[in-house]
């Protein structure tokens, strides 16, 4: 049994010892195995097997067995400088209630038997261990395995063993290594009263360490070996004439589970696992993956070595203090629901295609989506940065909600017209997922900043279809004309009608904040790819998520009817038992452009995939009779600007 409790190195070998009970002979004698983690930079020495000299006249039966414990010792390749003061001590292990060895005779008559922990040292780690009606005799050669095993052995000589299923209960914790801590001796009871039997450790154990860069919970360690080596044996056999441990299975790559470890920025995980020695590591690395309930984290356990029994490694990292937001995939937009250091791919949307020569980067406009103006930084300071194929940013020291667009440009000076591309950075808790059957939703519109109908910051912002980059929504939820646009850090362009010049995908690229206006369609020559069921590189969601498909809203028939909730200015849609809220978020018309949003508080547009005939849905009010609202599909002016609900891919 595994414990907490820390202490030296102590290798313990017993001898025997003779008493006399009842006109039986009973021996009591120590089996000194290698059982803990020891801060030592000497190998464990491997106990020699004792003198097998008999004497025939002696006929003692030993039905009791004293075994004391010891500790393992970390190896000479663990890298020290990564240990702190207190990990340097070791881990000791101890005997437990229920614990049971096996012994095999070695001969091809007797089967194995089962010595069963009788009582524990003061010590915890010495311990009587009783056969019952087991007896061993002298002059008789012996294997002795930890933990016994419920199966027949004489017909092979082998046993077989698991590595799987190794889950971590708490940081740090040891709890699960005990059971694989797998152990052999071999010896022969000779005349005199002289012998040992004296355990080995047939695995070694290894500690990866990762200092964490955000605070949140961690649910699992996947590690990988990049060069292809079967480094982890899932299952392996023991040989009881030998002690040999044999690899029956291998593995390049293995997942260690944890009990939802909660840990703060700058605190170290700690993943204690067992395994096979093997020299397959010697020189290399092993690629790792963090797995949180927010993020996933990747980095390199390099410089490992080769792994032998009785001794414990040690390998650390430390997480960049920068967080890749494109880790799981690149998108157009990115969710930052708390204050830091971030970067992502410097590529287009959710594609590998460069996107050209950056020469400059910066934030391009910041908004609350309300009435009140930001200042520039308010959001996302204005030190953003390229390097490496990356855009670094930080969030302002006081975390704000909000959106905010940052574009990279082919000048240093950042010249407008010369944007390569953009990128929407959202500001805001992360977005809850509803069901709506088998799709599945968010929670909220794309640029929203709250689940909460009736408040304006439940609006988000509005998107020409087929384009990446959003325009403002309205500082107000209420019907008004003109309808006050939110606040934002710059004076926006005024919109220009398409032409051969304008209405194309290099112009929008190049300039992300000029809403093309038309009676069709912003592009001059219409492109039904842009966004697609298959996500595209014009696509607006973020990683995980794209636009909808026409079928995630239930239609009976032409139109459905929807309750308008006249105090939140918002429409319910009712599935599997469930209400679901979109804001009356209005939308953006050709011939107003940028300058005003009709229909807020009284009806909102949605976009869908869908390029051809209905490619949108419209809710619309009866403020005198708000039961007879409804929404519908409706085929859209491709031009004008709707609210986005993303769906799950």
């Amino acid at each position: 049994m595994v414990t907490t409790r820390m202490g030296k190195e102590k290798i313990l070998n017993g001898a025997i010892k003779l008493e006399t009970r009842e006109n039986m002979k009973r021996l009591l004698y120590s089996l000194a195995f290698l059982a803990a983690i020891a801060s030592c930079s000497k190998e464990v020495a491997n106990n020699s097997v004792p003198d097998e000299s008999r004497n025939p006249e002696l006929t003692a039966e030993f039905e009791s067995v004293l075994a004391t414990a010891s500790d393992f010792e970390f190896s000479d390749s663990e890298t020290k400088t990564v240990i702190s003061q207190s990990g340097s001590n070791p881990p000791s292990f101890a005997w437990k209630s229920g614990d049971m060895i096996g012994i095999v005779p070695n001969d091809s008559k007797s089967v194995q038997a089962n010595y069963e922990i009788a009582e524990i040292g003061e010590d915890s780690k010495s311990a009587q261990f009783d056969g019952g009606s087991w007896a061993l005799k002298r002059d008789k050669q012996y294997a002795a395995y930890y933990p016994y095993r419920d199966q027949t052995v004489r017909s092979t000589d082998t046993l077989h063993f698991s590595f799987l299923g190794q889950r971590i209960a708490a940081n740090n914790s040891l709890a699960h290594l005990g059971t694989y801590d797998y152990m052999y001796a071999n010896a022969t009871f000779p005349d005199g009263g002289n012998a040992a039997l004296n355990f080995n450790h047939l695995i070694n154990l290894v500690r990866f360490q990762i200092i964490v860069n955000h605070s949140e919970t961690y649910t699992k360690l996947a590690l990988n070996s990049p060069d292809n080596c079967d480094w982890f044996a899932s299952k392996a056999s023991l040989t009881l004439g030998t002690g040999a441990m044999t690899a029956l299975q291998s593995q390049k790559s293995i997942e260690i589970p944890f009990d939802n470890i909660a840990l703060s920025k700058g605190d170290v995980l700690t993943v204690w696992i067992a395994m096979l020695p093997t020299d397959v590591l010697s020189s290399k690395s092993l690629d790792f993956t963090l797995h949180g309930t927010e993020y996933t984290y990747s980095g390199k356990f390099t410089n490992l070595t080769s792994f032998k029994a009785g001794k414990a490694y040690s390998f650390s990292y430390e997480l960049p203090q920068v967080i890749d937001l494109s880790e799981s995939g690149s998108a157009n937009c990115y969710i930052v629901d708390k204050g830091g250091e971030y970067k992502f791919k410097a590529v287009k949307g959710n594609s590998d295609v460069s996107i050209g020569e950056v020469k400059g980067v910066k934030v391009l406009w910041e908004t609350f989506g309300t009435a009140t103006a930001p200042k520039s930084g308010d959001l996302i300071k204005a030190n953003v940065s390229y390097s490496d194929g990356y855009i670094t940013f930080s969030t302002n020291d006081t975390y704000h909600k909000g959106n905010a667009v940052i574009a990279a440009y082919s000048d240093a000076g950042c010249t407008e017209g010369n944007v390569l591309w953009s990128w929407h950075i959202w500001l805001t808790d992360k977005p809850l997922e509803c069901h709506y059957g088998q799709l599945i939703m968010m929670d909220r519109n794309l640029g929203a900043t709250s689940g909460t109908p009736g408040e304006v910051e439940f609006l988000g912002l509005h998107y020409q279809w087929g384009r990446k980059d959003p325009f403002l929504g309205s500082s107000n939820i209420n019907p008004s004309y003109p309808t006050p646009l939110a606040q934002s850090t710059i004076d926006w362009p005024s919109s220009v009608e398409t032409d051969e010049t304008v209405g194309t995908v290099d112009f929008v690229t190049k300039n992300p904040t000029t809403f093309i206006t038309s009676s069709k369609d912003w592009i001059n020559t219409p492109d039904d790819m842009l966004w697609h069921s298959s996500k595209t590189q014009y696509d607006p969601c973020p990683p995980g998520w794209r636009i909808p498909s026409l079928s995630v809203w239930p239609m009976d028939e032409i139109q459905s009817p929807t309750d308008f909730i006249e105090n939140t200015k918002s429409f319910d849609i009712y599935i599997d038992g469930k209400y679901y809220y979109y804001p009356a978020s209005g939308y953006r018309s050709d011939f107003r452009g940028v300058s005003e949003i009709s229909e807020v508080g009284s009806g909102g547009r949605y976009w869908t995939f869908c390029s051809q005939a209905d490619n949108s849905i419209l809710f619309e009010s009866d403020s005198e009779h708000p039961h007879n609202s409804y929404y519908t599909r409706k085929k859209g002016n491709r031009s004008y600007g709707y609210s986005v609900r993303c769906q799950k891919l």
